[in-house]
């Protein structure tokens, strides 16, 4: 249960994690957000979420054990037989992967498009050549697969920037700055309600939250004083926390059937991960002055 639970909510992170589809959503739908600002606050954020987990597993394998020590004793002897140099060596080409992706982004050698490209590439070719854990034959297929996982993705955006600009034509926009401005709602008690409805909107698809509240949400951002760039990368994180989210989260179903344990389990062993990370996501958007050195004065799209 508990390496269920550790392994569903890591995995979700990879959507807060540059590049990724929901940040590249986000830019398109608030009409230009700096996406390689956007990039550097969302890895910073996804990377705390990620090591929170790693604390976590630390401290309940400290109060509860590691599991099968046998097996795993076995397992550490297999590695203590090799080398340092040799088990680094297995691994360096996986390690490059990110060092790639991140390193040409931030280093400014690459855009967004560019990195993933050359990252593509260079997967394919590690894939075949040096693992070979794929046959060149079996890249036809692989690429179609990818292209309708993707399709779903554009059309989403498609018509979440008609939806975005049909809002914006008839004035709910708006209507909605006023409600929050008589309100008295403050940035940060808005973000509080944003994370709230991006976590429970998360379970119906990433995708489709991010589609229908980021044109409503950003515009009421700008106007309560809030960082932009923060608050859409913890949005973007909380969307991403929705697919673990009982009771029908789309990760925690695809956990289910890989692990064949009852749903019932494996959403209270991620109930700890999940609240941590959005007691994270406040944190975060709470002290976005943290962040200043990385936005700088990026461009903010006025709504």
């Amino acid at each position: 249960k508990f390496s269920a639970g550790i392994i569903v909510s890591a995995g979700c992170l990879g959507g807060v994690i540059p590049p990724s589809t929901g940040l590249t959503a986000i830019n398109a739908l608030t009409g230009g957000l700096d996406l390689v600002t956007l990039f550097k606050v969302a890895a910073v954020i996804g990377v705390g979420a990620g090591l929170i987990v790693c604390v976590y597993s630390y401290v309940h394998c400290l109060r509860h054990g590691n599991g099968d020590q046998v097996k795993i004793n076995a397992w550490v002897d297999r590695l203590h037989k090799k080398s340092f140099g040799a088990v680094f060596s297995d691994s360096i080409w996986a390690i490059l992967t990110p060092v790639i992706i991140l390193g040409s982004i931030f280093s400014g050698i690459a855009d967004t498009v560019q990195a993933a490209a050359i990252s593509l590439v260079y997967g394919m070719i590690v894939s075949a050549c040096v693992y070979r854990s794929i046959r060149l034959n079996e890249l036809p297929g692989i690429i179609i697969k990818s292209i309708r996982n993707a399709g779903p993705v554009l059309v989403m955006v498609g018509f979440a920037t008609v939806f975005s600009n049909s809002i914006g034509a008839i004035g709910v926009t708006k209507m909605l700055q006023d409600f929050v401005v008589h309100a008295g709602w403050t940035g940060n008690m808005l973000m509080i309600g944003v994370l709230l409805f991006m976590l429970v909107g998360g379970t119906i698809g990433a995708g489709s939250s991010v589609g229908l509240l980021t044109p409503l949400v950003y515009p009421l951002m700008i106007a309560s004083g809030m960082n932009p760039f923060v608050g859409c990368a913890a949005m973007t994180l909380m969307q991403c926390l929705g697919g673990l989210t009982p009771p029908i989260g789309m990760a925690l179903f695809t956990m289910v059937g890989i692990s064949n344990l009852d749903i019932k389990k494996v959403s209270k062993s991620i109930v700890p991960t999940l609240l941590l990370m959005f007691v994270w996501a406040l944190l975060v958007v709470n002290i976005p002055d943290v962040f200043n050195g990385l936005i700088g004065d990026a461009y903010i799209p006025i709504p």
